[in-house]
């Protein structure tokens, strides 16, 4: 589905300009992983024939409808969307970043959609 290959494509993208910019400002990779997960959520909810441009924790918990495993990156997407940008690193967001990522797109390829 082009759609979907397409959403991952621009989340890829972000995440790859927010490592790239992290050392710089850590508040502009946060904003930009922020960015690439919605992309991440609109793909999966997409893949499932379900359409959403809400907010991020719009789009998290319609994912959760369609599939509640999503409760297992819960705290990883928390921990992020709340994160205090004074004492995180920017090594602990790549890290909660990149578990939401593989999360999703382990769901979206096992659809076969990517």
């Amino acid at each position: 589905m082009k759609k979907v290959e397409d959403l991952i494509e621009k989340a890829n993208e972000l995440f790859e300009q927010a490592e790239m910019v992290g050392e710089n400002s850590l508040e502009n990779a946060h904003n930009l992983f922020l960015r690439g997960i919605t992309y991440l959520l609109q793909a999966f909810l997409t893949s499932n024939a379900v359409e959403s441009l809400g907010s991020l924790n719009e789009l998290f918990n319609e994912c959760k409808l369609v599939k509640p495993e999503f409760e297992a990156i819960e705290e990883q997407l928390a921990s992020l969307v709340d994160a205090d940008l004074a004492t995180t690193n920017l090594e602990a967001i790549i890290d909660s970043a990149n578990e939401i990522w593989d999360f999703i797109i382990d769901l979206v390829a096992a659809d076969d959609y990517y």
